[in-house]
């Protein structure tokens, strides 16, 4: 690889480590914990609701 392609790979990888931050960081909205308890609440769906891939 050559050096600009080698910085470029490198500066990439930096910013992504910037922007990404681990799980266990993440905050979710009390929305979306919402949303996830309503979901597990719900049990199986009626037929006409399942997926049938």
């Amino acid at each position: 690889m050559d050096q600009l392609s080698q910085y470029t790979t490198n500066r990439i990888i930096e910013l992504e480590n910037l922007l990404l931050v681990d799980v266990e960081e993440t905050v979710w909205p009390a929305e979306v914990k919402m949303f996830f308890s309503q979901v597990e609440n719900a049990g199986d769906l009626p037929a006409h609701h399942s997926f049938h891939g």
